[in-house]
């Protein structure tokens, strides 16, 4: 479809498709496999039971939850095979709540067995709750009675107890934590939420007092490939959906990791997605044995310009090799990606803000001012989103970021050395707007820290010297500050913010 054989209104009689770009998320998009690009990269590993690949980190917006929904699409006919964990379920606000009255939730870093063997508990009952659905409560007992080879029936069946109420519903995973923390207390000899100093429980279950509830999970769980007659796809998603970064979050995601990572490979396929940012904060010993099970999401520019192009063309219903040489006034995706994090969120959202514009002006296609205006519009959300997105660590980091306004793009580390003196001068004056990010007083005299925060939330990049190509910085890779470092800020801030010869 040519710009001359189009009507004047084809963007607006388009509007609701335009919407949609933004609207569907990959998790509930029934259409993905569709015009999913580079299912061999991530998708195809996340299928294969013989591919350790478990643990799929990116930032946000990369497509992580892409690849589980690809897995539920793909393996829609054997839906009983596919378990889903969903941050609701782990309902942080209650284990927040309850760790103010239970001494082992308030401990969990000395304890991480203990969440290590919650997760144990909840994951393989709902393993076995899902083979064979229909017989529910009799069947896991029979299963669990075969386990324990007669050892306890007795606490076989507060196992059960802890996992069905009393009308044989099953109950959230929340519930059967605390009721297995309940459990701990009761058979370390004290009473739930009152465990005190009568009970000194070593690091691991077999120091300290036998907690004989604590073994049968832990059987349980090593045992449970050999209760299992098929295979199943084990799917954990949004986890950064209500975490906000507190000790109790991390302890109970990292025993999640070291739980998944032990489970029978050859039976339970899991595939886990989590946000990079998270992934760095977890108390997890030993990294290097995550190795294997951890697999990076990121795509190049080509490809995203593919994803974008493709879901431009189906959703506008557009001929796709004209998208870049039609729909838009020349090929501009490069600028499109210069002014972004580079994820299909992002280029989604800007070819959104884009379009917008044209279709506002009533135009047939997206011309040079639409892109502008478009970048400009993306400019001033990423500006809130950094507010929202770092809001449990650096509260009014949004704020912070728009004292950048009318900076040049590029500058010394002597120049952020400057702008915390300005910042603690507000505080001595006790300016209202420096009360928005109070944090910032502990970084007053540690330019580098602040210049290494900044950076590491992506709104400055990194020169190792004045002429150097400004890059990502990556701490894990060995990025530093040191006195010669310049920075630049991001291009994707410098509409929002007029940077000086932007």
């Amino acid at each position: 479809m040519s710009k001359s054989s189009r009507g004047k209104d084809y963007l607006r009689e388009r509007a609701s498709e335009i919407n949609s770009l933004t609207n569907i998320v990959a998790e509930h998009d029934k259409s993905l496999a569709e015009y999913y690009v580079g299912r061999e990269f991530y998708v195809d590993r996340a299928l294969n039971f013989d591919d350790h690949a478990t643990f799929f980190v990116g930032p946000k917006g990369i497509g992580k939850s892409a690849v589980l929904q690809m897995v539920r699409l793909l393996r829609e006919s054997e839906t009983t095979r596919i378990i889903e964990i969903a941050p609701d379920d782990l309902a942080f606000q209650s284990l927040a709540n309850a760790q103010a009255s239970t001494p082992l939730l308030l401990e969990g870093g000395k304890y991480q067995w203990m969440f290590k063997s919650l997760w144990d508990y909840v994951l393989t009952v709902e393993v076995l709750r899902h083979e064979i659905p229909a017989t529910g409560l009799g069947y896991i007992l029979d299963k669990l009675f075969g386990v324990f080879r007669g050892e306890s029936e007795k606490a076989a069946r507060r196992l059960v107890g802890m996992t069905f109420t009393d009308e044989g519903h099953p109950k959230t995973l929340t519930d059967k934590m605390l009721d297995l923390i309940n459990e701990i207390e009761l058979s370390a000899g004290g009473t739930p939420g009152h465990v005190g100093a009568r009970i000194e429980l070593g690091p691991n279950p077999g120091e300290g007092r036998e907690l004989q509830i604590l073994n049968l999970v832990n059987k349980v769980a090593k045992h449970l490939g050999e209760l299992l007659s098929r295979r199943y796809y084990l799917l954990v998603d949004d986890l950064d959906l209500h975490w906000n970064g507190t000790d109790i979050q991390n302890w109970f995601i990292a025993a999640l990791f070291y739980s998944l990572r032990r489970m029978d490979r050859n039976k339970i396929k899991c595939v886990v997605a989590i946000r990079e940012q998270i992934f760095r904060e977890l108390p997890l010993e030993d990294r290097d044995k995550f190795r294997a099970g951890v697999c990076s999401v990121n795509w190049d520019q080509v490809t995203v310009k593919k994803i974008v192009q493709m879901r431009l063309a189906r959703v506008l219903r557009h001929n796709e090799s004209e998208i870049w040489t039609g729909l838009f006034y020349q090929d501009v995706f490069e600028q499109l990606w210069q002014h972004s994090t580079g994820t299909p969120r992002d280029l989604l959202r800007l070819t959104h803000a884009c379009l917008n514009e044209a279709q506002k002006r009533g135009a047939k296609y997206v011309g040079e001012h639409d892109v502008t205006s478009g970048i400009r519009q993306f400019s001033l959300q990423r500006l809130d989103d950094l507010e929202s997105e770092w809001a449990f660590k650096w509260r009014g980091l949004g704020h912070l970021a728009r004292r950048f306004r009318g900076w040049p793009k590029e500058f010394s580390l002597e120049r952020i050395q400057e702008l915390l003196i300005e910042i603690g001068c507000d505080f001595e004056n006790g300016r209202v707007e420096a009360e928005r990010y109070t944090w910032v007083r502990g970084f007053v005299e540690d330019p580098k820290a602040f210049a290494e925060l900044l950076l590491t939330c992506g709104f400055l990049m990194h020169k190792l010297s004045r002429t150097d190509a400004p890059r990502v910085f990556d701490p894990s890779g060995g990025d530093r500050v040191s006195n010669a470092s310049y920075f630049a800020i991001h291009p994707m801030y410098w509409l929002g913010l007029g940077i000086v010869g932007a």
